[in-house]
């Protein structure tokens, strides 16, 4: 969660600076930091030819309008030909336009001079026939980069993958920390600890019929637990006892009733709790089996037959009872 919020907060900035609104000349390119929004329409009155940034409207609406995108190093993300609106964002590659007249790219790059080629007139004389208006929004560049965003995402994802793993964690060492996730941890330790051993056939049958057991009593509880949930023992006692100092007429029969409720629902509390101490009964008998079939059950400090101390001590003794001789014999002989 520490990871997630930091994310969130990295990611957090402040507002934008308000987006620059300027009318983009078209004799020269108009060097952009990032995206664009140019709208508005010319028309020209050498031939009524109507142009946007990026159309030229004929009967049939044809690309050729006031701008090369390309040329710019942009490319159109969002149009709307009815409204003569367009957004233009940066493609990465370098602005042929833009490098030929020595500004950086992306730039917006007029097509002035070859619509006005086309009609077989000067660039200045077309210019001079246009009229209308056309605009351009500079929209301030994002203060987290394309790429430094995208790591975030992954980061983001990351964290929650993390975060879920890490519920999913405590959510497995809840439920094994139940009585009734006791049972199950029981029951497989039981199992490997007599896996193997003949002997043990009978005894390793008995623990699925546990098994089998603790999925009742677990059912039982969950039920019992379920009931207390809406019955409500607090509010039950303040009726109960609202209806002991009451003075109306009937309050005895209301108070029987309530009485009976709650002696169904002191049942329920011993059912519930009948439930977890027969889980609990459950995971320690199981416990105990493991505990009774391990190999060093009965281990004593003296061995049972050969004990190899007194063996150790036997041949210390033998030692010590060949040098005595050996000595005896010695003086023996020297006297």
């Amino acid at each position: 969660m520490r990871v997630a919020l930091a994310m969130v907060a990295a990611l957090t900035v402040p507002a934008p600076a308000a987006a620059a609104v300027l009318v983009p000349p078209l004799d020269r390119p108009t060097p952009v930091d990032g995206e664009v929004v140019v709208r508005g329409e010319l028309r020209s009155s050498y031939d009524g030819g109507l142009f946007d940034a990026i159309v030229e409207d004929r009967p049939v609406p044809i690309v050729g309008g006031l701008f090369d995108p390309e040329a710019g190093g942009l490319r159109v993300v969002e149009q709307d030909l009815a409204t003569h609106v367009y957004r233009l964002a940066p493609t990465g590659a370098r602005g042929a336009a833009c490098e030929a007249a020595g500004v950086p790219s992306p730039c917006l790059a007029p097509r002035l001079v070859t619509l006005a080629h086309d009609r077989l007139l000067t660039a200045e004389a077309f210019a001079a026939s246009l009229s209308g208006r056309l605009e351009a929004e500079l929209l301030p560049a994002p203060l987290v980069s394309p790429d430094t965003a995208s790591a975030f995402g992954w980061l983001a994802a990351g964290a929650g993958l993390l975060g879920a793993a890490a519920l999913a964690r405590a959510r497995r060492r809840a439920r094994r920390a139940s009585a009734f996730g006791q049972v199950r941890a029981a029951a497989a330790e039981a199992r490997r600890a007599l896996r193997g051993d003949p002997t043990l056939a009978r005894a390793r049958d008995q623990i699925d019929a546990l098994v089998a057991r603790a999925d009742e009593l677990e059912a039982a509880r969950r039920a019992c637990a379920a009931r207390l949930r809406k019955l409500e023992p607090a509010r039950l006692a303040g009726r109960r006892e609202a209806w002991a100092r009451s003075t109306a007429p009937d309050a005895a029969v209301a108070l029987a009733a309530l009485d009976a409720e709650a002696a169904e629902a002191d049942q329920v509390v011993a059912d519930l709790a009948g439930a977890v101490a027969g889980l609990e009964h459950i995971s320690s008998s199981l416990r105990a089996l493991v505990l009774r079939t391990r190999a060093e059950r009965g281990t004593r400090a003296i061995a049972r037959g050969r004990d190899p101390v007194a063996a150790l001590r036997g041949e210390l003794d033998l030692r010590e009872h060949a040098t005595g001789e050996a000595e005896r014999l010695l003086e023996t002989r020297d006297t």
